[in-house]
């Protein structure tokens, strides 16, 4: 296939290819640290096992793009097995010595063409839109998606804490004041494996996040998470090498789950923490669960990882209430993305 300046050559990734495999997390690593410079860098364990150990309820293609026997870029699609089967999520990174030169079109291409081969009618692709010091120019993601005829359906904006100012007498004390503000219910907290008490409470809880968080115009269908999802992804997290630190909101009249959240941290970039959802049970919001679940977790990371350098979060960039809470914590605005999508004919 020739497009533009560079013919592209495009394998199918499998496990077994082992020399793929590395090839893949090193353009990975490079893309990484050129795009986002301002960040610890990626796992990468975490990278040489995301074929071997993929998310129960989904699918997933990885190929590997060559001009010339050079690996030039890499197009992953990710195909939902359990909801949203219209649906289809890509990836396409080109090797920052390869970008202008028509590679990035041609793996676009090759991406919307693996959707429509597995039946599914809409593509969708995040991109970074901008970020502290790095040059507009850099940012041609939502040129090319914009020229596909894709629409931006949904604003987020990555937040920042920076650990190493945060005083952990202060999150105390935020803390206490949430609890007062929560008094009918208790805390279950966790480290990699949730309790079998609570796992189908928080179970159902992940299933509210499309529901329950602002969505845009994004056309994603609520997610199916039962007890036996969620210990799928357990295994996956582990079998990745990351830590995950969870905490859980129990009304304890009647023992329901009124809310969670959980984060992760990789075990070969101990300094980087990655949060994950933050919900809680709309009939038990206005108690200030959300800062109680927040600061609890955070203090317990404080202690079990004292690497820890920073937090990362993303919002809805309409998601006024989490925000407030994320910036009580001290978390600053970072960079800003959008899903965009496309309708396929």
């Amino acid at each position: 296939m020739t497009v533009g300046r560079l013919a592209v050559d495009l394998c199918l990734l499998t496990t077994e290819d082992a020399a793929g495999v590395a090839a893949r997390a090193d353009l990975q690593t490079v893309v990484a640290h050129h795009d986002f410079p301002y960040d610890p860098g990626p796992s990468r364990r975490n990278l040489l096992a995301q074929l071997a150990y993929p998310f129960p309820g989904s699918d997933s293609e990885h190929w590997l793009a060559y001009a010339a026997g050079v690996l030039v870029g890499l197009v992953d699609v990710e195909l939902p097995t359990l909801d949203n089967l219209e649906n289809a999520t890509v990836e396409v990174l080109v090797h920052p010595a390869h970008r202008a030169s028509g590679v990035g079109r041609q793996l676009a291409d090759h991406a919307l063409a693996r959707t429509r081969a597995n039946g599914r009618r809409r593509a969708i692709i995040e991109i970074c839109e901008n970020g502290p010091g790095v040059p507009p120019e850099d940012r041609t993601g939502m040129l090319l998606a914009r020229s596909f005829g894709a629409e931006r359906a949904l604003a987020d904006v990555r937040r920042r804490l920076d650990l190493t100012t945060v005083e952990s007498r202060e999150v105390e004390r935020q803390l206490d004041r949430a609890a007062a503000a929560s008094p009918g219910y208790h805390l279950v907290s966790w480290v990699d494996v949730v309790p079998d008490g609570a796992i189908e409470g928080v179970a159902t809880l992940e299933s509210r996040m499309v529901t329950d968080s602002p969505m845009g115009d994004l056309a994603w269908e609520p997610e199916l998470h039962d007890a036996k999802r969620w210990r799928g992804m357990e295994a996956v997290l582990t079998g990745r090498g990351h830590r995950s630190y969870g905490c859980a909101s129990v009304h304890t009249d009647t023992g329901t789950v009124a809310g969670y959240t959980m984060c992760t941290v990789a075990a070969d970039v101990p300094e980087y923490v990655d949060q994950w959802s933050t919900i809680v049970l709309p009939e038990h919001r206005g108690h200030r669960l959300g800062l109680r679940l927040k600061t609890s977790n955070q203090l317990r990371l404080l202690e079990l990882e004292p690497a820890a350098r920073m937090i990362d979060t993303w919002n809805a960039a309409d998601n006024s209430h989490m925000i407030a809470v994320n910036e009580s914590l001290g978390f600053r605005a970072l960079d800003t993305w959008a899903e965009w999508q496309l309708e396929l004919p």
